[in-house]
């Protein structure tokens, strides 16, 4: 049931980072890299969705490779942690 579990978690993770790039997109708060970094999340989330079928081997729930959508879910919230608390830089209206 873990391993399941893991695998379907997938799922709101790639919704989650889904909405966050599209908004961020179309609101052009956040550099292009951290967006595509997002895409990234989606896609490897609903690839996950798959490894419920693998009863072993590297793309087994809990396998060798089962960090590897884990990783950019790290990179894009720091980035995007790091981003937020230095604060958006915008020219200053001159009086």
């Amino acid at each position: 049931m873990n391993n399941i579990g893991f695998a379907l978690i997938g799922v709101p993770f790639a919704v989650l980072f889904g909405a966050a790039s599209v908004s961020a997109m179309s609101a052009r708060v956040f550099p292009r890299w951290i967006i595509w970094v997002g895409f990234l999340i989606v896609a490897l989330n609903v690839v996950k969705l798959f490894t419920v079928f693998t009863r072993s081997g590297g793309f087994a729930p809990g396998g060798d490779l089962s960090i590897v959508p884990v990783v950019p879910i790290w990179v894009w919230t720091i980035a995007v942690g790091i981003l937020m608390i230095r604060g958006i830089k915008s020219p200053t209206a001159s009086s």
